[in-house]
């Protein structure tokens, strides 16, 4: 398996619907290893460029058509490959990605928890320690966000870790069953950069490192 082409979505957008649509054609069919690639597909995967869409990725002809925050990813599927496939086979029909207004909340039916959040006081909290609340600068972190589970190649900045750390290796020594990693909710902001694995802790660029910045709460709800 292996990533065909690779879209930067503002660029894609910016251009006049009938050349994104002749670009998306050609690189699909060049990704679908002969096979044909019809209108329908084309516009499924325009769908995924739009700010509310509610799907993260679809299977195409012979590839796969992912939105990983601000990129489209085609990625061609291994031979004999038949029915649904995802390229990572551990987000086998787990795959999900729903935007999060601020202020707002996202129901996550596939992981059974709501996640929410909201420009708050910092004064009027209680319980600060709490694993299912997560504080973090509203200036660096102004939107828009969304909630999506973990992808290949995740990596973010733990608060006390001297850098940056791959995502499967921090639910490793944080001992998650491997069986709930694709369920654990990860805030990303519209670089899709990990901002908060939900329940577990933030990245370090987002700590609130004095009492008077702007804080944005985010909080986790078992459903």
């Amino acid at each position: 398996m292996r990533c065909h082409a690779e879209f930067d979505v503002a660029t894609l957008m910016a251009a006049p619907v009938a050349l994104r649509r002749l670009v998306l054609w050609r690189a699909m069919t060049d990704a679908s290893g002969g096979r044909p690639v019809a209108f329908d597909h084309v516009q499924a995967v325009l769908r995924l460029l739009e700010p509310d869409a509610q799907a993260s990725g679809i299977d195409a002809p012979g590839h796969r058509a992912e939105r990983i925050g601000s990129r489209l990813v085609l990625t061609s599927k291994p031979p004999g490959a038949v029915g649904r496939w995802s390229p990572n086979p551990a987000n086998l029909a787990n795959l999900f990605r729903y935007p999060l207004s601020i202020p707002g909340e996202v129901r996550l039916p596939e992981a059974g928890w709501v996640v929410s959040a909201n420009l708050e006081n910092l004064a009027n909290l209680a319980n600060l320690e709490n694993p299912r609340i997560a504080i973090v600068r509203s200036d660096v972190c102004p939107g828009p966000l969304a909630v999506r589970n973990r992808r290949p190649g995740d990596r973010f900045h733990p608060v006390g870790v001297g850098g940056q750390k791959k995502l499967q290796d921090f639910f490793v020594d944080r001992k998650v069953a491997r069986q709930q990693r694709d369920l654990v909710p990860l805030v990303v902001d519209h670089h899709d950069r990990i901002v908060w694995v939900a329940g577990y802790g933030i990245d370090a660029e987002f700590r609130v490192t004095d009492p008077t910045q702007a804080v944005l709460i985010l909080r986790l709800t078992q459903v």
